[in-house]
Order: C-alpha cells, then structure tokens, then sequence
C-alpha cells in the first residue's frame, strides 16, 4: 500500500462512511463508530472490519501510473521563490496606511 493510498483510505475510514451502508451496525456500534472509527476497527471482529475495509476499498481510486507515489509529489529541483519589488512596495504602502488609520482612530472607516 502506497502512502496515498493509506492517506485516503483513513480519510474514508474516519469521515466518509455513511450509517446506511453498515446497516448491519446496532445503533451501539454505530454510535462507537461515529465517536472513534479507527479504534472502532482496530477492535472490530474479522467479519465486521473486512466489511468496513470492502467499503474503503470501493472508493479507493486507482492509481493513474505503476508508482504513482508520494515520491511522484515531490520536486527533485524547485524553484526558489521570487520576489517582486513592486507588488513588495504596495503591500508596505497598504500596511502603512492601514495602520496609520487604526493609529489615529479611523480604523471604521477601513471597512467596505
């Protein structure tokens, strides 16, 4: 299992489960599952973690590439970002002013 695969599959797990699809689940277990679902399928018999994990399984995507990976993520030689003097000097110029209106008590009139 790649590391985007696992990522999703907790994310489904923990926020993507629906009661109507556990209609097996007593209203006790649902409840359980709902406060903890990772603890609830750690702790869950064979059958009833084998039906959770069909259910991530299903909506697992495939992957777009063999090695579609968290290595694919990850940029061997990024560009250091760059800086633009102009847009530098206009956000300096806005704080500036902003500023000097809370300063002389004018900060109301800052709001559209």
């Amino acid at each position: 299992m790649t590391f985007n695969e696992f990522h999703n599959a907790l994310r489904i797990l923990c926020w993507n489960i629906e009661r109507a699809e556990m209609p097996w689940m007593t209203a006790g277990e649902w409840w359980k599952f709902q406060k903890d679902p990772s603890d609830f399928f750690v702790r869950a018999n064979d059958v009833n973690a084998k039906r959770i994990w069909a259910i991530i399984e299903a909506r697992q995507p495939k992957p777009s590439k063999p090695g579609d990976d968290v290595d694919d993520l990850v940029d061997d030689d990024p560009e250091p970002p760059t800086y633009d003097e102009a847009l530098g000097a206009k956000c300096d110029a806005d704080a500036r002013y902003v500023r000097d209106m809370m300063d002389a008590g004018r900060g109301h009139l800052l709001r559209k």
